[in-house]
């Protein structure tokens, strides 16, 4: 994803060509060859760990974690825009656009991000993975479609309900981000004052 933000940065095409889009299409093919059909027509990741959910344990395992889910988004796009961009075909190009139009939606219950697809936010996390499709992927925003919309907003109201607990000190300033891609400025100024004052000491 750094590679692409400078990409998009520096506008540098061969660096496209020969840095980013190389080990683009290295992670995107890692994650294809998961992929898995399921019984819904849908490519779907049959087993796999939102980070530092379970804290390493086989609870923490499951079906179609949507912090891959938007990963695979991202990497299949971004080989998508990089052949329009350089005007050259990408020898994982087809594959991008099969499952681009194949893989699964995100893992969501009552228009809510879910962790993954058998396990919805149940208590305060400290990793926001499941919002990565938010921030800083940047796939689900607030100029998207009505369903877009709704997903964030409800997503971010079940992060306030069930609150910064377990959160750690990096927790704050990536949620700042997050309430910053929805538009929610009081909340982004909130989270940055709360780390702040709760974990920056002189050094």
């Amino acid at each position: 994803h750094h590679y692409w933000l400078h990409f998009l940065y520096s506008q540098d095409k061969t660096f496209l060509r020969e840095q980013a889009l190389p080990i683009m299409r290295l992670s995107f093919l890692t994650y294809a060859n998961l992929l898995e059909p399921g019984d819904d027509g849908k490519l779907h990741v049959p087993f796999s760990y939102s980070p530092e959910w379970g804290e390493g344990s086989v609870s923490g395992y499951g079906p179609d974690p949507n912090a891959d889910l938007a990963l695979i988004r991202f990497l299949a796009g971004a080989i998508v825009k990089s052949e329009k961009i350089l005007g050259a075909a990408d020898s994982a190009g087809d594959r991008a656009r099969e499952i681009l139009d194949k893989l699964t939606d995100y893992a969501q219950v009552n228009a809510r991000l879910k962790v993954r697809g058998d396990v919805a936010l149940s208590h305060s996390h400290r990793h926001h993975s499941h919002l990565m499709a938010i921030h800083p992927l940047g796939l689900l925003a607030m100029d998207g479609t009505d369903a877009d919309r709704r997903l964030i907003r409800n997503s971010l109201h079940e992060i306030r309900v069930q609150g910064t607990g377990q959160w750690t000190g990096w927790a704050f300033p990536w949620m700042s981000l997050i309430a910053s891609r929805a538009g929610y400025g009081n909340m982004a100024w909130q989270m940055l004052d709360l780390y702040a004052n709760g974990f920056i000491r002189p050094n």
